[in-house]
């Protein structure tokens, strides 16, 4: 019996202070009475000019605050001002939504200390230190992490600068969370990745696929070529040597640049001790840490193609044998299918062989005798006996009986 199977994401103007008028010292005469006048009523005008050039100024004050405000609040960023003693004086909406505390709540109210866990207050402490008192050595770009109202941690990237005449300071909140955590899952997948292929049984290589180098190679490269990782690493295959049919090669490459999966090419390989074996590649490009790789699965089958080779001569040597053969040559796999039939059959039984092949060595028993012959055989098949003799009277195809004598064994065949 033969069984085959295949497994196969700023500050405001001061306001004008009014200085004191001009004393004469002198009572008004006749000659200064007109100096007197002129004096009185710049001092009774006085008031109304100061009050006009007050208005003015806190116009200018309000509109120049105004458009300070919109800047602010228009950086796109959760933003923050910060004074000297780390109190947070203003916030924009963007802040507001990244903390989930009101400006009203925030503002004059909220230390830079209450959004920062405890671990990272000495270091950011020391930053805001350092940009009002020595600024060259400031970083006024790194990364924290931000504790929200509802006791969330935020990965932020924090960009700070200090106001020119001032000891304050501004900082914009970029969150970084999800970016974070998408590249931690990226970098923990690229691990594992890379315990995989180092310890996979199966030959594989991980080529460049914008010069066609050598990146890595794993152990089983290393046993089934003959070659180590430094003999191969930085260089190309042509350089080795390694593909003995370079064009197939060329092919196999010029496909997976057009983003086609290579599978089950063979090709002709040649390892270290100069030995020409059969190989088997599987190949696709990837994409890792932004790169495009050749991922290539390398499956040495010299052995199996002798072997099939072996196995089609002898299956053609059978078949020349059984046609030749004036007996009836068949062959049942383990449920008692016929798998092979000779054509001496169509003599015998009046059926070809294409009509038997894959119907039941019982399906021609004699009716009255077909479960008890079905049983006895059936249990030689499975007990791997020997048959000898074998009587087994079956239905030709135009209904007579046929009494056949059947030897064989059962075992694995051809």
């Amino acid at each position: 019996m033969s069984r085959k199977a295949a497994t196969r994401r700023y500050s405001s103007p001061t306001s004008p202070t009014r200085s004191g008028l001009p004393s004469t010292g002198a009572r008004p005469g006749t000659n200064s009475r007109a100096a007197y006048d002129k004096l009185s009523s710049s001092e009774e005008e006085l008031p109304e000019k100061l009050l006009k050039n007050s208005q003015k100024a806190r116009r200018h004050s309000a509109r120049a605050k105004e458009g300070t405000g919109q800047v602010f609040e228009n950086t796109g960023t959760a933003t923050a001002m910060l004074e000297e003693d780390t109190t947070i004086s203003l916030v924009n909406s963007r802040f507001v939504e990244l903390s989930g505390f009101t400006a009203a709540e925030v503002e004059g109210k909220m230390s830079w200390h209450d959004f920062t866990l405890p671990e990272d207050i000495p270091f950011m402490d020391e930053q805001q230190r350092l940009m009002r008192t020595d600024p060259a050595k400031a970083k006024n770009r790194y990364e924290f992490r931000f504790r929200t109202k509802t006791g969330e941690i935020r990965d932020i990237l924090l960009l700070e600068g200090t106001i020119p005449g001032t000891r304050q300071s501004v900082a914009s909140l970029l969150d970084i969370t999800d970016g974070k955590k998408a590249h931690d899952r990226i970098s923990e997948s690229e691990k594992k990745f890379a315990l995989l292929f180092k310890s996979s049984p199966v030959t594989l290589t991980l080529v460049s696929a914008a010069d066609g180098k050598f990146v890595d190679v794993n152990d089983a490269f290393v046993k089934n070529t003959g070659y180590t990782r430094d003999e191969v690493i930085g260089r190309k295959v042509a350089d080795i040597g390694l593909i003995a049919d370079p064009a197939g090669h060329d092919q196999m490459v010029a496909a997976l640049k057009n983003r086609q999966i290579v599978s089950g090419r063979e090709m002709l390989c040649r390892g270290k001790s100069g030995e020409i074996r059969i190989c088997r590649f599987f190949s696709s490009l990837i994409l890792m840490s932004g790169q495009q790789y050749l991922l290539t699965t390398v499956d040495e089958i010299t052995d199996r193609v002798r072997a099939e080779k072996a196995l089609d001569e002898s299956n053609r040597r059978f078949a020349q044998v059984a046609e030749s053969a004036g007996e009836w040559i068949w062959e049942v796999d383990a449920d008692g299918r016929y798998t092979y039939s000779s054509p001496v059959v169509e003599e015998i039984l009046g059926y070809t062989p294409k009509e038997i092949v894959g119907t039941y060595f019982y399906d021609y028993f004699e009716a009255g005798k077909r479960e008890e012959l079905k049983n006895a055989a059936l249990a030689v098949f499975k007990e791997k006996k020997t048959v000898q003799h074998f009587l087994n009277p079956c239905l030709h195809k135009d209904g007579h009986i046929v009494m056949l004598e059947s030897s064989g064994f059962a075992g694995p065949c051809r």
